[in-house]
């Protein structure tokens, strides 16, 4: 099931959705959903005005939400408390406008099998012994450190839950995608305000370690672009990355 917030940035999302957020971070493993008392904290009371035992509903984890912004005067930005709880993803102004023509025949709607859904989610613990993401993840952590934008516990498990779901494709790199995916949508956005003066010597290494370790030319370059841009300002703004 999937949830779209269409224009979600028109107000400040923390004043709508924090509590939910935290509720959503309060579900019990996939494997206690069926025990009432590991439900109690993550389930959400709906009111309805005039009864007097409300229903109470729990999200589970076949529950997404994907929200729409634009970033203008009239919107308001997202703040790390929503950032490091959602992947950033970003799209740069189309090249040409053209009108888009249908094709072929619009196949018959179908639900998603559960087991096929839970098929795919695979557990953190999948890639916790890899070396080569513990290495990233501290690597990440420890520049955030220098940038003076610490993650917490919360947002490094995210990372590698990322890493841990991350499609296997042939010719690809799936833990350095991963880790670099990470790197643009979950680090990037937190570096918004930072001194380019004063913290070059981090966007530096920040950029070798993406072109270097994980392979990323592309959003490397991006990042080089986006700090040498701001110093008219002296504020970071990451401008994102055309792929």
């Amino acid at each position: 099931m999937m949830i779209l917030l269409d224009e979600m940035n028109l107000a400040r999302v923390e004043y709508y959705f924090s509590d939910f957020l935290s509720r959503l971070e309060s579900r019990p493993p996939l494997a206690d959903i069926g025990n009432k008392n590991e439900l109690k904290d993550a389930q959400i009371e709906l009111e309805i005005p005039n009864m007097q035992h409300p229903p109470r509903i729990f999200p589970g984890y076949n529950l997404l939400f994907a929200g729409t912004m634009n970033e203008d005067e009239s919107t308001q930005s997202l703040s790390d408390k929503v950032v490091d709880r959602a992947n950033v993803l970003r799209f740069a102004a189309p090249k040409s406008i053209s009108a888009a023509q249908p094709e072929g025949e619009v196949q018959e709607v179908q639900a998603l099998p559960r087991s096929r859904w839970q098929g795919w989610v695979r557990p953190v613990s999948r890639v916790e012994g890899e070396a080569r993401v513990r290495s990233g993840v501290e690597t990440m952590v420890d520049l955030m450190k220098e940038f003076k934008r610490p993650i917490g516990h919360r947002l490094g498990r995210a990372i590698m839950a990322y890493v841990a779901n991350y499609p296997d494709a042939e010719g690809a790199r799936p833990i350095e995608n991963a880790l670099a995916d990470q790197v643009e949508m979950r680090l990037l956005p937190k570096l918004r305000g930072v001194d380019v003066e004063i913290a070059g010597s981090q966007f530096s290494r920040l950029g070798k370690f993406v072109e270097q370790e994980l392979g990323d030319e592309r959003l490397a370059h991006a990042i080089a672009e986006s700090a040498q841009a701001s110093e008219e300002t002296g504020q970071f703004v990451w401008s994102g990355v055309t792929r």
